[in-house]
């Protein structure tokens, strides 16, 4: 099986996590399946720039692509690795890319249906361990799209966890999953809160 990391919101938080699991997310059925980084943007294109072009070198290895959500979702994987002029091709025995993450950028708004399709197929994919992470730049729109994504999402097999940035507190998360009814609880049991600044909890 694969990681599969969903990174909703490309802040500064959602490249930094992207970041770590270049650097991390290495295992050792890596020749079977690649960890995969999927990034949801409503400026995805325009980040993506951004993201290759601080990682240049990584891109001319790594598989990525590109997909926007209005124009359909089957877009095919680049992999510099085996193009032809590829000046990186005497580093690999097989002849195949050694890389073992892949990246993708999505272009669109995690409430659109097509985001909202798409969320559903990476939910329902057997292969996959999947953690979402909700990066959005404020805590209201965080906590919102946490708690609105399809509802097969939330009761997926592959879903390990769904984190959510908070900047301030975990106080409206600890509330969620501790104080709500049992018939409610698919939807809030999984949430995690990560990334406040200054202290975790505002209350006693």
């Amino acid at each position: 099986k694969r990681v599969h990391l969903v990174i909703i919101g490309m802040s500064k938080m959602g490249v930094a996590l992207a970041e770590q699991t270049l650097y991390q997310a290495h295992y050792l059925n890596f020749d079977k399946q690649r960890t995969r980084i999927t990034f949801i943007d409503s400026m995805a294109d325009k980040q993506m720039e951004f993201f290759i072009g601080g990682h240049s070198v990584l891109f001319e290895l790594m598989r990525y692509r590109y997909m926007n959500a209005k124009e359909g979702l089957q877009e095919e994987w680049i992999d510099p690795m085996m193009e032809p002029n590829s000046r990186w091709k005497h580093l690999s025995d097989s002849g195949k890319n050694f890389i073992d993450v892949e990246v993708e950028f999505v272009k669109g708004d995690v409430e659109s249906n097509a985001i909202r399709t798409y969320l559903q197929q990476i939910a329902s994919d057997a292969q996959s361990k999947l953690t979402i992470a909700v990066c959005l730049h404020h805590t209201n729109q965080a906590l919102a799209a946490s708690l609105y994504l399809p509802l097969e999402v939330y009761k997926s097999a592959q879903l390990q966890d769904i984190w959510v940035y908070q900047r301030d507190a975990v106080d409206i998360i600890d509330n969620l999953t501790k104080n709500t009814s049992a018939s409610a609880s698919v939807r809030y049991a999984k949430l995690r809160p990560f990334g406040m600044i200054v202290g975790e909890r505002m209350g006693n």
